[in-house]
């Protein structure tokens, strides 16, 4: 995970603070991912330019592109060639190649852990 540092006015970080508290949130940096997740939900057409953005960059794979958008692959297929995108396929950034590879590898750990195969 990367770090993002940010300077924010006193009585802003005051509110955030209290934000965090008062609603349950472990610490402030919990409250503030959860309210930019809470954002980018209510602002789909954000996440479609973001993930647009990113797959014209080659950042994120197609599947990774419509999991941000929230569509499925045919749908994101659709959505990229109307916007003159040519689409890539069977190619991944190495940050999503390295996240899949350390899911099968806690799978299968898991997997032997708890059936002893």
């Amino acid at each position: 995970m990367d770090n993002l540092t940010i300077s924010l006015p006193s009585m802003l970080l005051k509110e955030i603070e209290a934000f965090a508290k008062l609603g349950g949130y472990k610490d402030k940096n919990e409250f503030i991912k959860e309210t930019i997740k809470t954002f980018f939900s209510a602002r789909k057409d954000l996440r479609v330019k973001v993930a647009i953005d990113l797959y014209r960059r080659g950042e994120v794979s197609l599947g990774r592109c419509a999991e941000i958008v929230g569509v499925s692959y045919d749908e994101a297929i659709n959505l990229l060639t109307k916007k003159g995108i040519k689409i890539k396929r069977g190619t991944e950034s190495v940050e999503e190649l390295n996240e899949g590879v350390n899911k099968i590898l806690n799978f299968m750990s898991w997997k032997q852990k708890h059936t002893g195969k």
